[in-house]
């Protein structure tokens, strides 16, 4: 059963480009929502860390990530607050887990 994708996918690197944290996953060719939804529970923060909702662009097995009101993000947190539940799912219909981006 090697073609059985059941691993959820884990972030895998990410980048700050043009005001916008790009996400690239392991175990992600492609992303859908439910519903054809806005992604959820994506928040981004400046250098004044308060976090603010994201908005997500889809682009094959990447994510944008990135708000209006964060011209240049220094985090980014998905389904941080533990009641939240999630619409964006991979090509196998399996949620990526919670994580945070934060500086080093």
């Amino acid at each position: 059963m090697k073609t059985v994708k059941a691993d959820s996918p884990t972030l895998k690197e990410s980048k700050v480009e043009n005001g916008k944290f790009v996400l690239t996953f392991n175990n992600a060719e492609s992303w859908y929502t439910t519903g054809n939804q806005p992604a959820k529970n994506f928040e981004v923060a400046g250098e004044d860390g308060i976090f603010v909702e994201a908005k997500v662009e889809i682009k094959g097995a990447q994510l944008a990530v990135g708000s209006d009101k964060v011209a240049v993000p220094k985090q980014l947190r998905f389904m941080w607050d533990q009641t939240c539940e999630g619409n964006l799912y991979s090509e196998a219909c399996l949620l990526p887990g919670a994580f945070r981006i934060q500086p080093k």
